[in-house]
């Protein structure tokens, strides 16, 4: 009998748990359609609010804009990338790269950000691969990077960093997230290789990663667009004030490649503007740092 009583005292416990986390908004977050070209994408026509309080959507075509899709009289610009671009849950909408940009911009331009975390180059350009329609009803495009996209297709590998659906249980699923999946890999790395992200880890030489990068730019500056900006994005650690060869070099020639088929390029290492105190941690901005992100970008698109 103490049993039964202890165990329905812990199943209550449990109970209330579980609804006071969805009562908080800890379940509300978006999902993911995964497939092999693309990896992950955000699933299109969705929209909530994590925690209650930073509010997401997405559009018919994965874009981070409530708007569907649809060719403006605006200026309508492109802006595609990884997680700089997608922001997540620790971010407000109007925090984000696109709201902030937009609102830079102005009336005139109508901005359609798309992006997923840890996103490749190779993840974005199936994403432009697939949408022809995007690419030919836009006046424009910025492309966003930095130095650890020019690697491996990235690909889905766990629920617990891109959700393909809601959780039975939001109390389970953090417990996941945040404990057991870390702790079981720190403990047994080599036993639990079934679940390590094939994400992209494997760095190919320089020239291999800017051929695929000059063969894509060459395609896309086919398309008479009236902006055309690449820019690159440094970390906080090792890139900001002391960037290796790697990422030097990788700059030096992103620019060289971009500049010639009239692309603008921006650095924003070189920024003056640009501190650390803009960044979150050690590569995403803080909401002040992405203002600052898009007043550089809206900066060289209006020149």
């Amino acid at each position: 009998m103490k049993i039964l009583r202890s165990a329905f005292f812990v199943l209550i416990i449990s109970l209330f748990i579980e609804l006071g986390f969805r009562f908080l908004g800890f379940g509300d977050f978006p999902i993911y359609q995964i497939d092999s070209s693309i990896g992950y994408i955000p699933a299109p026509n969705q929209s909530g609010k994590f925690l209650r309080k930073n509010e997401w959507v997405f559009n018919d075509k994965s874009m981070g804009v409530e708007e569907r899709f649809q060719e403006s009289e605006k200026v309508d610009i492109l802006v595609i990338g990884d997680s700089l671009v997608y922001g997540g849950n620790p971010y407000r909408q109007e925090e984000k790269l696109g709201a902030q940009l937009q609102r830079k911009l102005g009336e005139t331009y109508k901005v359609w950000p798309v992006g997923a975390p840890s996103w490749s180059f190779l993840n974005e350009k199936e994403y432009l691969d697939r949408h022809p329609e995007v690419l030919a009803e836009v006046e424009g495009i910025v492309w966003i990077f930095n130095s650890g996209d020019f690697q491996d297709r990235s690909q889905w590998w766990t629920d617990a960093t891109h959700p393909r659906a809601r959780p039975w249980s939001v109390t389970y699923y953090l417990l996941n997230k945040y404990y057991l999946e870390g702790y079981l890999k720190y403990l047994f790395p080599n036993l639990l290789f079934w679940i390590q992200a094939p994400e992209a880890v494997s760095r190919n030489p320089l020239d291999q990663e800017i051929g695929d990068f000059n063969l894509e730019i060459e395609q896309l500056s086919r398309h008479h667009w009236k902006k055309r900006l690449v820019v690159f994005y440094p970390n906080k650690i090792e890139e900001l004030h002391a960037p290796d060869d790697f990422y030097e070099s990788l700059a030096e020639k992103l620019e060289e490649q971009v500049k010639v088929r009239g692309w603008r390029f921006l650095d924003l290492r070189k920024s003056v503007e640009w501190k650390e105190r803009y960044y979150r941690d050690g590569i995403h901005p803080t909401g002040e740092g992405y203002e600052k992100f898009s007043k550089e970008i809206a900066e060289v698109l209006e020149k």
